[in-house]
């Protein structure tokens, strides 16, 4: 019998009176559209090349990484909740709220992440039952495999699905609840999608079976780990070195890839378990959010740990992604094999289009930019100086950026053969390495700008008493962080690819013997560094990856101050802040839609055969490539202009209400000029 009597709980609980879905669902989105991304790259990648392991190992490894992925997508796109503790219940806003009981969804999550764990056991008792001696205690018959198989399938499923399965109750008990226990929660029973733990016996239950399902299996985990490294260590004598320290190396990849799952899952119970001991007052909705994130994000690292701790796997990454054919031997001691292949792009040189339409494109860019910077100085009265004048640089180093891609460098992508070159009026004077420093110069304070305009917008939208009302020295510090997060890591890992002519000669004539063509070709540069190229891969990745968690997180800071203030400001006021970060974040997506295409059009052609024409057969995607790296900005400022409304002072001068009238009154007097 339940001892526990519940008394009536008429306090007001913070996060269930400021529930704001749409937050979540947005950084749940991007979590699991990276997940996606990196765990197919990471299931492709060790499908095609463990031959070395048994077919068991692989299909139960398959499983295992699988089920984790399905759980965690599942987790925050399906389900997507949201605990609400200390109030003992959850909120789902995924996308079958309200279709399905959230009580069955969490219960199809629990079958999943289990599935995971058994798979994590399973792994261990394959590989034991590879190296346990013959004769030794360890060595055991299929039926008493398959014994413990079950054994462990009961340990994990049992416990926990035994302990939720009396968390079911309907939906209009809930309500009942919440009415007699929580009477100023009821309106969470208004969202679809909500679930109350009625019965607080069962709760402390089923607290009590998850430690002991979590020590339990932890210590069950280490004890097979502890037997497997016995039996390695017996085995010295018959084994040479190699083969022992390959065994040991396989078992320390495994552990440390359960050791990353283990800490990005292990934030989300933390938290719950924190906010469960505050007051309900406490603003709680921030780091539930954050470590809903690191919940759902788990599959993310341990695929990343996987591809970078196998030689094999990195080997074949590389391979793929740097247009190297590599041999993957037994030893997994690759080596790069000669190419002796021809390449259409470097035996067909011609870009005689480009050349000619490139300064086409900077022209219209031109024109469109300067209106737009005229039109921010001389029509945004009601913003300040420093808004304004970090809007402006933000806006003209895309510009110059993408002038400068378009029209001095006017590169040219020669893949799948891994060189660049130019064809701008500087080619006879600098190599193409050296251009392309530069531009990454001026992209990257472009991305600067990008930041420091929201950080601007913060310091003015910010309260008194908000902790980013920060000083003028603070500002400054976060500037310098952000300016080094910025510059280094790209510049740290570019500079080190630089070749000298006589390498690359070198090493063209040793590698490709086809495609000495390519030497005939001024200021071209060729990659000849694996561990500079993987460099440069991964910080990009990183950066962008960080840089667009970044971005989110200032904007949600700026929405969260915007709404904090309502009270204070009237609605006028409040819908033009909102508008004017809108109206930023689109402007942004528009030019990341548009700078995008070029890398996905160059990953499209570094997959096709070297003898295929890319330059007629694929016309755009190779001509994407320059054009809308120079378009980007001459569309963004378009979109800028359509957008962006500033109040107007001078009514008697230009009686419009935004930017983009004015901006049609200039252009149809220029047309009629």
């Amino acid at each position: 019998m339940c001892s526990i009597s519940l008394e009536i709980d008429e306090r007001h609980y913070y996060i269930v009176e400021n529930l704001e879905p749409k937050t979540q669902i947005t950084i749940m989105f991007f979590i699991n559209f990276i997940s996606l991304s990196v765990n197919v790259v990471m299931f492709y990648v060790t499908i095609l090349n463990s031959k070395n392991e048994s077919m068991v190992y692989r299909i139960v490894s398959f499983i295992h990484n699988l089920s984790l992925f399905l759980a965690q997508f599942y987790w925050g796109s399906i389900l997507n909740p949201i605990p609400l503790l200390p109030l003992p219940g959850v909120q789902s806003i995924g996308v079958l709220r309200g279709i399905g009981s959230t009580f069955m969804l969490l219960v199809i999550w629990i079958f999943l992440f289990a599935v995971s764990i058994l798979m994590m056991y399973m792994i261990m008792l394959i590989r034991l039952r590879v190296l346990a001696r013959r004769g030794n205690i360890f060595h055991l018959r299929d039926s008493t495999y398959i014994i413990i198989f079950l054994a462990i399938f009961i340990f994990v499923f049992f416990p926990i699905l035994s302990r939720i399965i009396p968390f079911h109750v309907s939906e209009e008990s809930m309500k009942n609840h919440l009415i007699n226990y929580y009477p100023n929660c009821l309106n969470l029973s208004n969202y679809p999608g909500f679930f109350v733990f009625v019965n607080t016996c069962q709760s402390k239950k089923g607290v009590f079976v998850v430690l002991v399902s979590l020590f339990g299996g932890a210590t069950l985990y280490l004890i097979v780990c502890a037997i497997i490294i016995y039996e390695i260590k017996m085995q010295n004598y018959a084994w040479n070195v190699n083969k022992t320290k390959n065994h040991i190396k396989v078992l320390k990849h495994t552990i440390v890839q359960n050791i990353f799952r283990f800490l990005f899952l292990a934030i989300a119970p933390a938290v719950v378990l924190r906010n469960t001991f505050l007051p309900p007052e406490t603003d709680t909705i921030r780091i539930t959010l954050f470590a809903n994130a690191m919940f759902t994000a788990a599959p993310i690292p341990c695929a990343i740990v996987i591809l970078t701790q196998n030689t094999t796997y990195r080997n074949y990454l590389a391979s793929k992604i740097y247009c190297w054919d590599r041999k993957t031997p037994a030893n997994n001691n690759a080596s790069i094999s000669i190419d002796p292949r021809i390449y259409y792009s470097v035996e067909n040189p011609d870009r005689t289009l480009q050349i000619y339409l490139m300064p086409v494109v900077s022209s219209i860019s031109t024109l469109v930019n300067f209106m737009l910077f005229y039109l921010i100085f001389t029509h945004s009265e009601k913003e300040s100086v420093s808004y304004r004048s970090v809007l402006f640089f933000h806006n003209l180093s895309l510009y110059l950026a993408q002038l400068f891609w378009g029209s001095v460098i006017n590169m040219v992508f020669l893949l799948p053969f891994p060189a660049v070159y130019s064809i701008g009026p500087l080619k006879e004077y600098f190599n193409c390495f050296y251009l392309t420093a530069l531009w990454f110069s001026l992209f990257g304070w472009s991305a600067l700008m990008m930041f420091w305009v929201l950080l601007v917008r913060l310091r003015a939208l910010a309260r008194q008493d908000s902790f980013f009302s920060f000083t003028q020295k603070t500002y400054y510090i976060v500037i310098i962080v952000l300016t080094f997060y910025v510059f280094v890591p790209i510049f740290c890992a570019w500079i080190p690819g630089y070749s000298t002519e006589e390498k690359t000669r070198e090493y063209v004539m040793k590698w490709y013997p086809n495609c000495l063509k390519a030497l005939q070709l001024t200021g071209i540069f060729v990659n000849t560094s694996p561990a500079a190229i993987i460099a440069v891969t991964i910080v990009s990745f990183g950066l962008l990856g960080t840089g667009a968690i970044i971005y989110i997180l200032l904007c949600l800071i700026i929405v969260r101050e915007i709404q904090k203030q309502s009270s204070t400001w009237s609605n006028k006021k409040r819908n033009y802040h909102v508008k004017v970060l809108q109206d930023t974040v689109i402007q942004n997506l528009v030019k990341c839609v548009f700078l995008a295409v070029a890398p996905a059009a160059e990953l499209w052609n570094i997959f096709l055969d070297p003898a295929r024409n890319t330059i007629s057969e694929y016309f755009v995607p190779r001509f994407v490539s320059s054009f809308i790296l120079s378009y980007s900005d001459n569309y963004g400022s378009q979109y800028h202009i359509r957008r962006r409304s500033y109040p107007v002072h001078s009514a008697d001068v230009y009686p419009k209400s935004n930017l983009s009238e004015v901006f049609h009154e200039k252009m149809s007097l220029l047309i009629l000029f």
